[in-house]
């Protein structure tokens, strides 16, 4: 548990300061760069320049459902404070992202691109309060017997912690496909390379059981549970340092894209949709992934204060006290990213003025250990248009921190902006972000 306990309590804080989130605000904006072809292949075809040169650009973003800004400046035991605080699951949604070197180019109805991506993540997901708070804090359901404290402890959920880590080359292609006097439809595709860095994720599902402690240590009994460890060899580093690694997996975005355009060019209707992260990435050297069936019966107990070292280590020790019985494993880790649908329409009814609604969707199910995390959200983005400055205010109902709102701005190619920015300030929000970059273009279309 020390392993544990040593993740919340790094992760917890971090709350007040960076989920798997896109640029708001930047994306969905009348000018279409890479990061409008990241969101949708499909806009590849429709770049506003004849070559778009993304330099760089990146992101930071930490989002939970408990903590906000007002409670890391108050209170003294963050931990403790959030758990007595939970009225549900604890999650924690982390990333930072970076869209590397890029370029998008229009060759007649065509597009092409290729784009360079990088993200690291670590994230709490459904962490049951009850079960925590009597892991780490005072459970409401404790019991005395002499000089021991039992505290009952049950939860069906699945509850991960997670780290992980990979970078990406991605490969574009897109075409108008068919042109109806000012309507017109493109579709495209985004082939990627991913190359997988880091991967860490400890599981416990089907919870049940009873936490003794006394004053010679904490002690687990009567209890049963399914428990999944998986780590690649770069989670055994001490420093979780993060190496880019050979390439080990494919992933394909699919999507389409309408546009009613004005008589000068300009588009008044912009509409897309997206299915993206179609694949996995696969860690073979020392990685390994292994599910255990947990029983100890009411007549035993296992010390569980004293788990210490790496992954390896706790695995080990695990094995070894006779209590966890493999249920499935293997050597290796394939590991399944988000697969998403981007759902979005921008429209222009002023030369001034735009707006655009965009809805994120993920379709696989976060409670699998084998599946990297996403975030739901909903997002409203009004935007002011002078020329080449533009002001742009996100909305957003995310699915871990609820309602945020942001503010931007944007120069030419270079924006600089926070999604949570305005909630975060005036109303306490649980969401911390900041986003910046650069990028130009050259030629008419």
């Amino acid at each position: 548990m020390k392993l544990l306990s040593m993740v919340m309590l790094s992760a917890l804080p971090l709350t007040a300061a960076f989920a798997q989130s896109p640029f708001l605000g930047v994306q969905n904006g009348p000018r279409k760069g890479m990061q409008s072809a990241i969101m949708n292949p499909a806009e590849i075809a429709s770049l506003t320049k004849k070559v778009e040169a993304h330099v760089f650009s990146a992101q930071a973003v930490v989002s939970n459902n408990v903590l906000n800004f007002q409670n890391i400046i108050d209170e003294s035991d963050l931990l403790d404070f959030a758990l007595e605080n939970a009225d549900g699951p604890i999650n924690l949604r982390t990333e930072a992202a970076v869209l590397g070197p890029s370029v998008g180019f229009s060759v007649g109805k065509w597009g092409f691109g290729i784009a360079s991506q990088g993200f690291v993540k670590a994230d709490i997901i459904d962490l049951d309060a009850g079960i925590a708070d009597g892991l780490f804090g005072d459970s409401g359901n404790t019991w005395q017997s002499g000089s021991q404290t039992f505290t009952g402890l049950s939860s069906s959920n699945n509850q991960r912690i997670l780290a992980a880590g990979w970078a990406e080359l991605d490969l574009l292609l897109g075409r108008e496909i068919l042109a109806v006097g000012r309507h017109h439809f493109a579709g495209g595709a985004n082939f990627r390379l991913i190359f997988p860095s880091l991967y860490t994720n400890l599981g416990l599902g089907q919870f049940r059981g009873t936490i003794v402690e006394d004053e010679q240590g904490i002690y687990l009994t009567d209890a049963s549970a399914e428990f999944n460890i998986a780590y690649s060899d770069a989670a055994l580093n001490e420093d979780f340092s993060y190496n880019l690694g050979s390439l080990g997996g494919f992933s394909l975005d699919l999507g389409g894209t309408y546009q009613w355009k004005k008589s000068d060019g300009s588009s008044f209707i912009h509409a897309g949709l997206a299915v993206k992260n179609l694949g996995s990435m696969s860690f073979s050297n020392n990685s390994t992934s292994q599910s255990y069936a947990m029983n100890i019966p009411a007549s035993e107990q296992f010390r569980i204060d004293n788990l210490e070292g790496d992954l390896e280590d706790i695995e080990a020790q695990l094995v070894n006290s006779g209590y966890f019985a493999i249920d499935r494993g293997s050597e290796g880790l394939s590991i399944n990213l988000p697969t998403m649908v981007n759902i979005y329409g921008e429209i222009r009814p002023a030369k001034a003025f735009q707006a655009s609604l965009f809805v994120q969707r993920r379709l696989s199910d976060e409670a699998n250990n084998n599946v990297i995390t996403a975030q739901n959200m909903i997002v409203l983005t009004p935007r002011l248009v002078l020329g080449s400055f533009q002001i742009y205010s996100p909305w957003a109902h995310s699915q871990v921190s609820g309602l945020t709102g942001g503010l931007g701005l944007q120069l030419g190619g270079f924006f600089i902006g926070s999604n949570a920015i305005l909630t975060g300030t005036l109303a306490n929000s649980m969401q911390a972000d900041f986003h910046m970059g650069f990028s130009f273009g050259v030629g008419k279309k």
